[in-house]
Formats: C-alpha cells, sequence, structure tokens
C-alpha cells in the first residue's frame, strides 16, 4: 500500500492486518511518501517482503510521520529494515510493538 501526502489530515489505519505484500524495491507492507501522515493502531504486519528496505514499513521524506500504537511485526524480510526502514522522518511509538528489526 502507497499513502502519498494527507494534505494535512491524518490518516489512521486501525485493525489491519498488511500480509504477504511484495515490491522489487522498497516498502513491501506500507510504502508512507510525500508529507504523509500516518497512525496504525492495533495493526498486524505480517509476511511481506522487499528487494531493498523496508519489509514491512517504508517511510521516506523530511515530513513524512508515521505514529504506531499497538502494531505488531513478523515475518518481514528486507536487506535492510526487516519491520521498518526510515530513510527520513518520524516514526514514533507510542505504545508497545514488537519489531524484530527497526
Amino acid at each position: 500500500m502507497v499513502v502519498h501526502g494527507t494534505s494535512g489530515s491524518v490518516l489512521e489505519l486501525r485493525s489491519l492486518v498488511i500480509i504477504n505484500g511484495y515490491h522489487a524495491g522498497d516498502g513491501g507492507g506500507l510504502y508512507i511518501i510525500g508529507g504523509a501522515q500516518v497512525s496504525l493502531v492495533v495493526c498486524s504486519i505480517q509476511r511481506n517482503e522487499v528487494t531493498s528496505e523496508g519489509g514491512g514499513i517504508y517511510v521516506v521524506t523530511s515530513d513524512t510521520v508515521v505514529d504506531l500504537y499497538g502494531v505488531s511485526f513478523s515475518g518481514n524480510t528486507a536487506s535492510d529494515g526487516a519491520d521498518i526502514y526510515r530513510h527520513s522522518g518520524t516514526v514514533t511509538v507510542y505504545s508497545e510493538c514488537s519489531a524484530g528489526e527497526n
């Protein structure tokens, strides 16, 4: 899933399972870019795969903001950042997450 900009609003993704994504590049589960503001609440990011960075979540551009509330990660694969890869932007964990690699 690609989230590109949210026009100053916050996109809240709640109680989702993001599973079995694949990309021959970055961001197998979520690719968040362009000043997007995203909150993930009690989501599960599982078995996503990329050939480069950010198997579960890839965050890029300095004005991008991602907030995680009770998000779990399992089985994601990448050459760098199996669960989360932050190229630039802000990623904040507000409650427990079970990430293997950050």
